[in-house]
């Protein structure tokens, strides 16, 4: 057989793409490089592997690849199967390893993206999964002992089409993708098990079901379920979880968000509560134990009200935070002044232009603005605290002090860290502060002392969201104020190094105190919150060190390093639901250290006009990150 009869009976060039004749039944290790589309299917048999590059397609009208055992398939391109009962992946044998970063597509009933027949199998979706047609599930697993991870997306439409379908023993189920279902009992996962076998599911991701007699997840034999993701009975779907009627146990972990009936039936069941799990009422029905493991909820009968402590927790940090930048702003400013010395001259007579010579009285303004966020600690969400503001003052001097008269407004904003999935986040607060205060700073020989004393009133607007399973997403809105007194001490030096040079070590206390009002929110179904009056306290201490080069007479950059740590007391939190007192615990960290460094240009733009233009980047302990600048235009007259 010559060359050219060879490759004509085995495929032909079609617009730059070859498609390839069915292999032998039993082929080798098989690859579909990329812009080859093959139609044939691939069997695989012991320890071969098989590669689909992205760009490649293995398009079939029944199974596409079978076979094994220990086969390694990797798909990075795309699989389609059409017809009924064709599968995308159809693994034999035990320790088979499938990975898709690709597509796999199937069309028909019956049609499944995997119908797994082997045992011990590790499969990974890191791409998508999406099949159309009644009883055409993304995953079907019969057998025992086995992985499945999805972290990208299975999206089944049909009638009876599930998401993951196991009826294996010991079988272990991770999401942390999207697992989509549009059909009547097309449910996201299903454990359809016939003997007393046992399943462990993992949910970090979503699961949303749309189809009547349809759940997120139902089992039928002994299951433990983790959930720190969102579960969702949607359009004609009313039912989040199912039980089995034997031991099933449900952990709520942070971040978990259910929306529909949750029934563990009948057996001993058993719910663990952890972390915020945002602020969530939950009505779970047929549970014999309930338990909340941190305390920040209240159980009542079969009906649990969860709340999200993290906005009343952080409070301190956010005032302590706030009202230090505008105690450094003051600093900022103060460090470029030196006392004026009195003309010195051997003679016992006064003459003109011998008298001590205060500076001019001066009139300054500065914007500022800050972006930090934070990590999650404990059941507090990690969140985003944004500000921008306005300070100003009047200042005057004489021989040995300044002293000021300053005021001012912050707009800040906190709202709890959204994830990859567009949850809802769990609290969003707008606050304005408006504060008034004095300052003064005293040469003390070499050492210069800066003391900052301000008070101020705050309004804040605060919105709640909470996951109520039977009512949906819901809004607990609230205004209340706030009273907060601040005090600072800074001490500081500046030591010529050359003529162009100066250094600048400081050490700045600083100690923030709010008295928040009690308020009552408004806007739930069965949520709303009586949350009573508390107090805040938070010291902060600062250690720095700056190096000034003078670029021309008054105008110098500045670059500066610093340590700072960060101390917060707060009460815990008294809640009333209807009627009902029970107590949410602070949880914030107290503690939080951190590092930063920063630039200062200071420049004069015209005779008594000085423009002053500030950056700081630092990190802290807790995932703790923030950027701040500011923007000053200061005058004298």
């Amino acid at each position: 057989m010559s060359d050219f009869y060879q490759k004509l009976t085995q495929g032909v060039l079609v617009a730059g793409s070859i498609i390839a004749a069915a292999p032998p039944v039993w082929a080798t290790s098989f690859t579909i490089n990329s812009g080859e589309t093959v139609t044939a299917a691939q069997t695989l048999v012991d320890g071969e592997t098989g590669l689909i590059e992205s760009g490649g397609f293995l398009n079939t009208t029944a199974t596409s690849i079978t076979g094994g055992p220990n086969t390694v398939i990797t798909n990075n391109g795309t699989i389609t199967t059409t017809g009924d009962s064709s599968v995308g992946f159809s693994p034999t044998g035990s320790g088979n390893v499938i990975i898709n970063n690709g597509t796999v597509s199937t069309s028909g009933d019956g049609a499944d993206g995997m119908t797994d027949r082997g045992t011990n199998t590790l499969f990974t979706n890191n791409g998508s999964i999406i099949t159309t047609g009644d009883a055409a599930e993304g995953i079907l697993t019969t057998r025992n002992n086995s992985v499945y991870n999805n972290a990208g997306l299975i999206d089944t439409s049909g009638d009876n089409s599930v998401g993951i379908i196991t009826s294996g023993n010991n079988e272990i189920i991770n999401n942390s993708g999207t697992i989509i279902t549009r059909g009547a009992s097309a449910h996201g996962i299903r454990f359809n098990a016939s003997a007393s076998e046992t399943l462990t599911i993992t949910n970090s991701g979503t699961i949303r079901t749309q189809g009547a007699s349809s759940a997120g997840i139902t089992v039928n034999r002994s299951t433990t379920i983790t959930n720190s993701g969102v579960i969702s009975a949607e359009q004609s779907a009313t039912a989040a979880i199912i039980g089995s009627n034997e031991v099933d146990t449900l952990n709520l972990l942070s971040g978990s968000q259910i929306i529909g009936t949750i029934d563990l039936n009948n057996g001993t069941d058993i719910v663990n509560i952890s972390g915020a799990n945002n602020s969530s009422t939950l009505t779970l029905t047929d549970v014999e134990t309930i338990n909340l493991l941190n305390g920040n909820g209240l159980l009542v009968g079969d009906v649990v009200t969860m709340v999200d402590p993290t906005g009343q927790s952080v409070s301190s940090a956010v005032l302590g935070t706030t009202t230090f930048a505008v105690h450094n702003v003051v600093n900022q400013r103060l460090a470029h002044h030196q006392p004026l010395k009195p003309i010195q001259v051997a003679t016992s007579e006064l003459t003109s232009g011998m008298v001590f010579q205060e500076r001019a009285p001066q009139i300054w303004g500065s914007a500022l603005g800050k972006i930090r966020e934070r990590d999650l600690e404990g059941i507090a969400l990690g969140y985003d605290h944004n500000y921008v503001g306005f300070t100003g003052g009047y200042e005057v001097g004489f021989y040995k002090a300044r002293i000021g008269l300053l005021g001012g407004f912050v707009r800040s904003t906190v709202k709890t860290t959204g994830d990859k999935f567009g949850r809802v986040r769990s609290v969003d607060t707008d606050t304005d502060s408006f504060f008034v205060g004095a300052y003064s700073q005293y040469f003390l020989g070499g050492i210069n002392l800066t003391t900052t004393l301000m008070a101020g009133y705050e309004d804040h607007n605060n919105d709640r969201a909470v996951v109520d399973n039977l009512n949906g997403f819901e809004t607990a809105q609230a205004d209340f104020s706030s009273l907060f007194i601040s005090p600072s001490l800074t001490l500081s030096s500046a030591y010529r190094v050359g003529t162009q040079v100066e250094l600048r070590p400081s050490m700045t206390f600083a100690y923030s105190a709010g008295w928040y009002d009690d308020y009552a929110e408004s806007g739930t179904t069965r949520s709303d919150l009586v949350i009573d009056d508390r107090n805040v306290h938070a010291l902060t201490g600062q250690l720095q060190l700056a190096a000034a080069y003078s670029l021309a007479e008054e105008s110098e950059l500045e670059f500066r390093a610093g340590a700072k740590a960060r101390y917060t007391d707060n009460d815990d939190i008294d809640v009333t639901l209807a009627g009902t007192d029970f107590r949410i615990p602070n949880a914030s960290d107290d503690s939080v250290y951190g590092g930063y460094v920063g630039m200062n240009l200071r420049v004069v733009i015209k005779e008594r006009i000085n423009l002053v233009a500030d950056v700081e980047h630092g990190r802290a302990g807790g995932g703790e990150e923030h950027i701040a600048a500011m923007l000053k235009l200061e005058g004298v007259f």
